[in-house]
């Protein structure tokens, strides 16, 4: 089959049944992630951003692209470094998987998780598979976070039966977190 958008070779089965080549896959996810950071208003003019991992680094990089910010690339958070350095923002590899299980083991198990106001979770947009595979595409390292099994094994199911349960769930958890809720 064709791609859906150019109409070149689809390579890429997206969510929806849908092929589309790497080409326009890659287009599609920057779109995403460029879309978040500007709705949401993740940067300004005078953050000192740490960014964590070579996938967040990429997209910061390339949002914040000249703007008088201040960026740092570690591979781990470290609450010294933060302090010492002043940070205002901290962008982690945090997908939107990352999200969904830290809900719902929130829901299921009762464990109030500790957000941390400077956080900017960038790749929360997208999906640990199509973070994988953009990576991949990029040549950029990428390896997602652990997550408990019993929670992804359940995702996977609703994913299976709804195709956009992912995004749905994170459409409710941002609803949430508006109305103080989360």
């Amino acid at each position: 089959m064709g791609c859906y958008l150019c109409g070149g070779k689809g390579v890429i089965r997206q969510q929806k049944g849908r092929d589309i080549c790497s080409k326009c896959f890659c287009r599609l996810i920057e779109k995403r992630i460029r879309k978040y950071s500007r709705v949401n208003k993740c940067f300004n003019n005078k953050d000192r951003i740490l960014v964590i991992g070579d996938l967040a680094g990429y997209f910061v990089s390339n949002i914040v692209g000249k703007r008088p910010v201040k960026l740092f690339f570690r591979a781990k958070e470290d609450k010294g470094f933060v302090k010492k350095n002043k940070i205002s923002k901290i962008v982690p590899n945090w997908t939107l998987d990352d999200e969904a299980t830290d809900f719902l083991e929130e829901v299921f198990d009762k464990k109030k998780r500790k957000t941390e106001k400077k956080h900017v979770n960038l790749l929360a947009n997208i999906t640990d598979v199509e973070a994988k595979l953009f990576a991949k595409l990029k040549k950029i390292k990428f390896k997602p976070n652990k997550k408990n099994k019993d929670v992804i094994k359940l995702i996977e199911e609703l994913t299976k039966k709804h195709t956009h349960a992912r995004f749905s769930l994170m459409k409710n958890i941002r609803a949430l977190e508006k109305l103080g809720l989360r």
